[in-house]
């Protein structure tokens, strides 16, 4: 079983989030798996701007990244150093015009209320500190949701994943998981202007994915 936690924060035009996932169970039998990741940034008129961003992998390697977001350019520092950055590997530009992961997890949360109009609308660019994509929303309706840890009405956004660049040939997704989008399920909470995850979805031929939220907790001051 695999299991994640994301939190954070968003006070004063600024925001921190940090992000855990890990084996656990059986899981953590068959092979033992933990990242932790932070990000620290700003909240801008039309997106988000990263100004750090840290992962640490606890695996046997304990491959650290640390991304800082300068004025013009984004320095990025991993140890040990991979192998390649792709062919083509990411441009000095699309790295300072994407946001990193947990930035881009936010972004979506926070559109509908911020940045567009409407919820699950437009594109977002991601640099992972190798592979640069965009992760292109489109809206599906709505889903009533019970689970554990939420009943309730949902948007259903279909996140579509388009890759650019940083990537091996073996690493690009095929026709089939470039076509298939992952179906993401999202709880409006207007208290904190957020369109939070309660469910996501992936399937294809040979995989098939479901992650739920089992525990949402939202403090507004």
């Amino acid at each position: 079983m695999m299991k994640a936690s994301y939190s954070g924060y968003i006070e004063d035009g600024r925001y921190s989030v940090r992000a855990d996932l890990y084996t656990s169970g059986l899981g953590a039998l068959l092979k033992k798996f933990r990242i932790w990741a932070t990000t620290t940034g700003v909240i801008g008129q039309n997106d988000l701007r990263p100004l750090q961003h840290i992962q640490q992998n606890e695996d046997k390697k304990h491959r650290r990244v640390e991304m800082n977001y300068k004025s013009d350019r984004v320095d990025v520092k991993i140890v040990p150093r991979l192998g390649s950055l792709g062919k083509p590997p990411a441009t000095e530009k699309q790295k300072f015009e994407s946001e990193d992961t947990l930035s881009a997890m936010l972004n979506l949360m926070m559109r509908g209320y911020r940045f567009t109009q409407k919820p699950c609308t437009g594109k977002i660019a991601v640099f992972d500190s190798k592979q640069h994509y965009y992760l292109r929303l489109q809206p599906d309706g709505h889903k009533q949701i019970r689970q554990k840890g939420f009943k309730g009405d949902t948007l259903r956004c279909k996140v579509y994943y388009e890759a650019v660049s940083g990537y091996d040939p073996e690493d690009l997704p095929n026709q089939e998981e470039a076509g298939t989008p992952v179906t993401v399920y999202l709880a409006r909470y207007d208290q904190a202007g957020l369109y939070v995850p309660v469910r996501m979805k992936y399937k294809i031929s040979s995989i098939s994915a479901t992650i739920k939220a089992r525990d949402i907790r939202i403090s507004v001051r």
